[in-house]
C-alpha cells in the first residue's frame, strides 16, 4: 500500500485547527463586545475559509510535484 505524501498528512489538522482557532478568537471577542454568538460564527467562518484556501494550496502543490514526477518518469523510459 502506497504511503501518502507527508505534505498531505498535514492538510486535515491544519483545516481543523484553523476553524477551531477562528471560533475560539470569535468566542473571546464575543465576550469582550457582548455580541454572542455573532463574532464566533464570523471568525469560525473565516477560519473555515482559511482552512479551505490552505487545503487548496497544499493540494495544488502536491498535484504539481506529482505531475512533474510523472513527466520525469515518462522521459526516462526508453521509447520503442
Amino acid at each position: 500500500m502506497a504511503k501518502p505524501p507527508p505534505g498531505l498528512l498535514s492538510v486535515g489538522p491544519h483545516f481543523v485547527f484553523s476553524v477551531l482557532i477562528g471560533g475560539f478568537f470569535g468566542y473571546k471577542m464575543d465576550g469582550w463586545f457582548e455580541t454572542k454568538p455573532i463574532l464566533m460564527l464570523v471568525m469560525g467562518a473565516l477560519g473555515f475559509a482559511a482552512g479551505v484556501i490552505n487545503m487548496m494550496r497544499e493540494l495544488e502543490k502536491w498535484n504539481r510535484s506529482s505531475k512533474d514526477e510523472n513527466e520525469k518518469r515518462s522521459d526516462d523510459e526508453p521509447k520503442t
